[in-house]
């Protein structure tokens, strides 16, 4: 069972490898541009977010309690979110560039995020980085990534084959639930990282707490 899922899996990337390698680089170009907003915040800006984050650190210090199940609602619903915007545009007439662009987005969040960590705490905030936000991405960006090739290579297929008679319709038909069934198993996989995102993360970062406002 494990061998054939591997066999799939290889040669899933080996006929994708181009939309792969155009997906990952959207995906690069936001977190860095990410990055380098926050170069653009004012130093008023800067403040204000330390001081929210500080705030909220001490909160849940003083109080040794993270909401856990609000989190992970949170991370789900963004996640179902970027799921359900992508799988829209995938399924729209020309709408798969637009793929590019969400993807494009969400690595802008992530990337504005580890920069403004980063260049406001140091090497504390790589630390935070490793704790709070990199768990739950090893799961969900990969599937994001995975997600977002599936839906372009689909989309891709209904521009080419729109015109087909009503014989390749009951194709296109089998292929659309396939399509949806495998959205809905990436999903699946997704809300691990939501899990963890939820009731794994808070964990280290309870333990880090002290460090971090010390």
């Amino acid at each position: 069972m494990l061998s054939k899922i591997k066999a799939i899996i290889i040669k899933h990337f080996s006929k994708h490898i181009t939309l792969y390698f155009m997906i990952i680089l959207c995906f690069s170009i936001g977190i860095a541009v990410g990055v380098f907003s926050v170069k653009a915040l004012s130093q008023i800006q800067k403040e204000q977010l330390i001081d929210y984050l500080v705030s909220s650190f001490k909160a849940t210090l003083v109080s040794g309690q993270i909401n856990s199940s609000q989190i992970f609602m949170h991370s789900l619903l963004i996640n179902l979110k970027t799921l359900l915007i992508i799988w829209a545009f995938a399924i729209s007439i020309f709408g798969f560039p637009l793929i590019f662009l969400a993807i494009g987005v969400r690595g802008f969040v992530l990337g504005f995020t580890i920069g403004f960590l980063i260049e406001n705490i140091g090497y504390k905030g790589i630390i935070f980085c490793i704790v709070s936000i990199l768990p739950q991405n090893l799961v969900i960006i990969p599937i994001l990534l995975a997600l977002c090739v599936i839906s372009t290579d689909f989309s891709i297929n209904i521009i080419k084959n729109r015109k087909a008679n009503k014989y390749l319709k009951k194709e296109k038909l089998r292929l659309f639930l396939k399509y949806n069934v495998v959205i809905v198993l990436l999903f699946l996989i997704m809300m691990i990282g939501s899990l963890i995102e939820g009731y794994i993360s808070p964990i280290f970062l309870k333990g880090i707490l002290g460090y971090l406002l010390g």
